[in-house]
């Protein structure tokens, strides 16, 4: 009976110290420190990472050390919290330090802790060197000065902005020279457009007789009889078709004919005889006819007269409508010049 109860007392105890064992693992803390070396003033951070399965209860210690060098603790903050799973978890952290005078500082341990676990890292090693300073130059030392610490909102700029009379300088100095580069450049511009020289349009009256003067000096060349005759029935309809409401380029011949009796009563001779031209027109196309250049020679100089006569009946017309608007005391722009009538005598001649 007594070797029962002191071998079950040998277990709890066993199982006492591998419970022990097993809690212990539940902190641990690693961490190094970015530099062994720093001038005073200068900072150097001490990174860590706390494993641990209880966040809520977890505290990292730095023990106050009075032994060593003074040094500042600057900041100190958590960076990232990462959940391992199985209930375990990193914290990251991060401890800037820093010292103001020369030494071999001995950074001590520092603890995580949950209850009665601790894990440890350290200490650590940092020499603090004085900076260089030119001491044989002591007017170019400047005292130290407390940095600006202010949060300007975007109203506070522009306001410290449109305050200051330098603003309304610059914002003048911008606006002459903006404009002297307009002005620079619209001027430069006007020299580098071409001037437009007015060209001089020629009237229908004049394109139709430099146009049978034309075909006049291609008789002798041997031209087509069939091109010769379509060519000159154009010209007159051409001309027709600028001058009057003849819609000369859609009619065949007998159409044309009977649109210029009717409009044209005065000038029925010439109008017979250039339907002599119409009938060597439809030979030489359909019929295949041969002409001589005597009979060409003929059939220009027979609508020569006929746009003659045209001619010099509509501006016969058009001299007496400006004298209907004369009496009458009103005046309106007319486009006669050299001796012809242009194209809006149209509506004269309906």
């Amino acid at each position: 009976m007594r070797r029962r109860i002191l071998f079950l007392c040998c277990a709890i105890i066993l199982s006492l110290n591998l419970t022990q064992q097993a809690f212990g693992q539940n902190i641990a803390i690693t961490g190094q420190i970015d530099r062994t070396e720093i001038k005073v003033g200068e900072q150097a951070a001490i990174n860590m990472k706390v494993r641990c399965h209880n966040i809520k209860d977890t505290r990292i210690v730095i023990p106050a050390d009075s032994t060593q060098q003074d040094y500042t603790v600057v900041s100190y903050h958590p960076t990232d919290t990462v959940n391992l799973g199985d209930g375990n978890y990193e914290i990251s952290a991060q401890m800037i330090i820093t010292a103001w005078d020369s030494c071999l500082l001995t950074i001590p341990k520092i603890y995580a802790q949950i209850g009665e676990e601790k894990a440890s890292i350290g200490p650590f090693t940092l020499k603090v060197t004085e900076p260089k300073v030119d001491i044989s130059r002591p007017d170019s030392i400047n005292e130290i000065k407390t940095p600006w610490n202010i949060n300007l909102t975007f109203k506070d700029i522009l306001s410290i902005i449109f305050e200051s009379p330098i603003t309304y300088i610059i914002l003048f100095v911008l606006l002459v020279v903006a404009g002297i580069f307009i002005y620079l450049r619209i001027k430069k511009r006007k020299k580098e457009l071409p001037i437009k020289e007015e060209v001089y349009q020629p009237t229908p009256y004049e394109i139709a007789t430099k146009q049978l003067e034309d075909l006049r000096l291609m008789i002798g060349r041997n031209i087509d009889h069939k091109v010769f005759y379509s060519n000159l029935i154009d010209i007159l309809r051409c001309y027709l078709v600028e001058t009057t409401s003849i819609e000369a380029m859609e009619m065949v011949s007998s159409e044309l004919s009977q649109a210029m009796r009717h409009i044209f009563p005065d000038q029925i001779e010439e109008i017979g005889h250039f339907d002599s031209i119409q009938t060597d027109a439809d030979m030489a196309k359909y019929a295949k006819g041969v002409f001589q250049e005597s009979d060409k020679r003929r059939s220009i100089e027979i609508e020569t007269k006929l746009i003659n006569a045209l001619e010099a009946e509509l501006k016969r017309r058009f001299e007496e409508k400006m004298e209907r608007l004369r009496n009458k005391q009103s005046s309106h722009n007319s486009d006669y010049s050299n001796g012809s009538i242009r194209v809006n005598r149209k509506e004269d001649n309906q």
